[in-house]
């Protein structure tokens, strides 16, 4: 198993993006840089989807996520990445994933039919370029185009020290309950959203300060982050990974020397 990672858009929103024209204002490309995934990029077509990043400068990454998407089990993307974006539209690239699946080896989750997933794309090491781009494939698709809620590269933190048991995952669930006249108990559903908490017992200072306390500062509880208990899962990747808002910042607390604790809570967006 892989150690969690964090990873958050900063890098990426900032990015200049070239890509294909949605399919109305309304669903602009700008709108993989908005937090609520509910704001969603449309493409005009199936053929020739790309994205194409510019960071203005070499930028680091290793985690790439495409959140909420409607893509089929039979997707693909492709990554490439290079100094100058002629690198990135040909055979000559730097960094050339091939074309592979959207989904891990496991496949597109079963039981998740019409369901919007996210599709992540992690490395060991980072790459360091200037350009990005990301061509999807899904000529097949029911719905005749392809959609996107927000797309996240980051060259995420991932402690030296992973998070400790026990860690949880589970739902919050806002929907009400009331019951008729008849006697009846009548449920009005609200869309569920879901909550993971993360303890961190055994951080180094390094991790403590120099990548958790600054997470906090730059994205506090109301700036999205990506969280991915284990990048390396393939079954269960859906259920560990998760896009939200963190929330009850807990303080950093020092145990002993070099070692500090905390615990992250984060709801996700939906």
């Amino acid at each position: 198993m892989a150690r969690i990672i964090i990873a958050d858009p900063e890098g990426s929103d900032a990015a200049t993006f070239h890509g294909l024209p949605s399919a109305s204002p309304s669903l602009a490309l700008a709108n993989l840089r908005e937090m609520d995934p509910a704001q969603r990029y449309r493409t005009q077509t199936l053929s020739g989807v790309y994205l194409e990043l510019d960071f203005a400068a070499p930028f680091a990454w290793d985690t790439v996520a495409l959140v909420a998407h409607n893509a089929t089990a039979a997707a693909t993307w492709r990554l490439r990445a290079g100094a100058t974006q002629a690198n990135v539209q040909g055979a000559a690239a730097s960094y050339d994933s091939g074309t592979i699946s959207l989904w891990t080896a496991a496949g597109r989750p079963a039981g998740y039919a019409g369901v919007a997933l996210s599709s992540l794309h992690w490395l060991s090491s980072p790459q360091t370029y200037r350009w990005l781009r990301i061509d999807v494939s899904d000529a097949a698709n029911p719905d005749g185009y392809l959609e996107f809620g927000r797309l996240i590269v980051d060259a995420a933190w991932q402690p030296a020290r992973n998070l400790q048991r026990p860690w949880s995952a589970g739902f919050i669930d806002p929907s009400t309950r009331t019951v008729s006249l008849a006697g009846g108990l009548l449920p009005y559903p609200i869309g569920k959203r879901r909550v993971f908490e993360i303890p961190f017992r055994h951080l180094s200072e390094a991790d403590a300060y120099g990548a958790l306390y600054e997470l906090y500062r730059r994205r506090g509880n109301t700036r999205d982050v990506l969280v991915v208990r284990d990048p390396a899962a393939t079954t269960y990747l859906h259920t560990q990974l998760i896009h939200g808002l963190m929330t009850d910042l807990r303080p950093i607390i020092q145990r002993a020397h070099n070692r500090y604790e905390s615990r992250l809570t984060i709801e996700e967006l939906v």
